[in-house]
């Protein structure tokens, strides 16, 4: 029978192993969930390959990642990531999936995340633009650079478990930067952001430029200014699998007990100082007051029409940042005005905005107008837009607005996942 005294000494001797077990026992724990070695950037796709047995690839670019031809068959860079998956893991099922736009630079697929990324809900992204960024001078850097980091930046706020590679393409005057002994600063601003958020890095433009510095006509591997041929498609291949045996050699180091998926990190300090993280393409119906619109369809497009000068609107986007607007484009477009917050009005040129298509909705060409670029603020509460006769092409006064270009503001959101 246990006296008092006993009772009291096993309580304590419980309490002491306790300690012991909390002290040593929890730092064993913590060793089996952290390890010390590097992880693939591409850890979780490796890990459903292997455990699932499945893949779901979001192919997320402009023009570029749409591909070429050859021998009346497509060439695209994705396909040489599909097949090396395939080729590598064995009886695997690999679904891709395309949410190109036909336009130039990561703005508009900024604004179609929802509807092209997070809709798929894929465990890795594949994402092309960087080749658009060579196109931008000064007036457009400051929108491409806070583009680029919100687009991954966001992925990795709303999907934390799916992994992401970066393709970065070739445009033409990029060639001059390089001539001169330089790099492009849209170049290096890509790879700190692929470093940044720890995506699988494939620099083709690096390798193209490589080719065509050392000897290679540009016409070797590039269509035009901006699209590479199939044999450029083939050298996008070759990075892309390279870096992704380079990364499976990472996994492949990792040791069995930590090959679980994992969230990747969100690291507190941004690249740029101000990247777009949510932003809303507000419908253009939602414009308030409008006179001498109406509100028209064409297919699964909604927006607001003028066909006669004078008339005019106003949108104010609440608790949000108006940054631009996007329009349908006719063939004879009238001339559109907007002033920013009631100040001077500023005319925006269909002729020098290049159109462009959504591969889901071909049958409408848009474009894209960011007020910056217009010597409006980058930011600005309230938008008023005016049509007017188009002093270049008589009786054209044609205007379909789609929509408004809407940063949230940052005092509104919360910075991490956990609302901290």
């Amino acid at each position: 029978m246990l006296t008092t005294k006993d009772s009291l000494h096993n309580a304590i001797l419980i309490l002491v192993l306790a300690t012991i077990i909390g002290l040593f026992g929890g730092r064993c724990l913590a060793a089996e969930d952290e390890w010390d070695g590097e992880l693939s950037a591409l850890h979780n796709t490796f890990v459903r390959l292997t455990n699932d047995k499945s893949l779901k690839i979001v192919v997320i670019g402009n023009s570029v990642a749409h591909g070429s031809i050859r021998d009346g068959k497509p060439v695209n860079f994705y396909s040489y990531v599909r097949d090396w998956f395939k080729a590598t893991f064995r009886d695997v099922n690999i679904e891709v999936k395309t949410g190109i736009i036909f336009a130039i630079g990561p703005e508009l697929q900024l604004f179609k995340m929802e509807e092209k990324v997070f809709h798929e809900n894929p465990d890795l992204v594949l994402v092309e633009f960087g080749a658009a960024n060579g196109a931008w001078g000064k007036a457009g850097k400051e929108i491409t650079e806070r583009a680029t980091e919100g687009y991954i930046r966001r992925l990795r706020f709303v999907m934390p478990r799916a992994d992401c590679i970066m393709n970065m393409g070739l445009f033409r005057t990029m060639l001059d930067t390089y001539r001169a002994g330089r790099t492009p600063p849209s170049v290096l601003f890509q790879r700190r952001v692929a470093g940044h958020y720890r995506c699988a890095p494939a620099d083709s433009q690096k390798e193209l430029v490589r080719r065509i510095l050392g000897g290679d006509a540009w016409k070797t591997y590039m269509g035009d200014v901006i699209h590479p041929n199939a044999r450029g498609y083939e050298i996008h291949g070759q990075v892309l699998t390279a870096e992704l045996e380079r990364q499976y050699v990472l996994f492949q180091g990792t040791p069995q007990r930590y090959r679980k998926l994992r969230d990747h990190t969100l690291p507190s300090e941004t690249v740029h100082d101000d990247p777009w993280l949510f932003p809303r393409l507000v419908p253009a119906y939602f414009a308030d007051p409008v006179n001498g619109f109406t509100i028209r369809e064409n297919g699964r497009l909604k927006y607001i029409a003028a066909d006669k000068a004078g008339a005019n609107g106003s949108f104010e986007a609440k608790r949000g940042r108006i940054v631009g607007m996007l329009m349908r484009s006719p063939g004879k477009c009238g001339n559109v005005e907007v002033r920013a917050d009631g100040g001077e009005w500023a005319r925006l040129s269909h002729r020098r905005e290049p159109r462009f298509t959504d591969e889901a909705d071909p049958a409408n060409l848009l474009q894209r107008f960011f007020f910056a670029a217009y010597g409006l603020p980058l930011y600005c509460d309230r938008i008023d837009f005016r049509v007017s006769a188009d002093p270049e092409t008589d009786d054209a006064y044609d205007v379909r607005i789609v929509g408004f270009m809407v940063i949230e503001r940052k005092a509104d959101l919360p910075f991490s996942r956990d609302g901290g």
